[in-house]
């Protein structure tokens, strides 16, 4: 696991370790300082953190309504918009081992089939590529002909 990293807003220090402890036998762990908090990445991927003091956790959107009924979950808002698959967990919803742990759990499951934002060597997360255009239009070289009979145009009417 990385070293722990200065992060220059206050954070739950205790949630902080009890997070470090857990993931302190998995390999490819890196903290960042992200989103106003704490987050830890696993294998590149965003997976659990702290945000506004309570534990954050990305989960995967299929038990996302489940989740929200637990106790001490609710949705995670970042600028005035929910961000879907993230929930934030208070200390009602997180005191003890066995429900700390359901939430990590969650969180690690869900880690082994999320996309990673970190998509090349650069470290820049990917975009999708435009559909390459022509600058200039093109013209068939030569009239496209159909092997089937095209029927016969109707005179036009004309209105008097």
């Amino acid at each position: 696991m990385s070293t722990k990293k200065n992060v220059s807003m206050p954070i739950d220090e205790k949630l902080a370790d009890r997070i470090r402890e857990r993931f302190a036998d998995l390999p490819h762990v890196e903290e960042k300082a992200m989103m106003g908090g704490l987050t830890f990445m696993y294998n590149d991927k965003m997976c659990v953190g702290i945000f506004r003091g309570d534990l954050m956790c990305r989960i995967d959107p299929e038990v996302y309504e489940e989740a929200l009924e637990k106790q001490g979950c609710h949705a995670m808002e970042f600028k005035g918009r929910v961000m879907p698959g993230f929930v934030l967990i208070d200390a009602t919803g997180r005191h003890t081992k066995k429900q700390f742990d359901y939430w990590i759990d969650l969180a690690l499951d869900f880690n082994k089939k999320a996309k990673s934002s970190k998509s090349s060597k650069s470290g820049k997360p990917s975009r999708p590529s435009k559909p390459t255009v022509p600058s200039t239009p093109t013209k068939p070289s030569k009239p496209t002909t159909s092997s089937t009979p095209s029927k016969p145009s109707k005179p036009s009417k004309k209105r008097r």
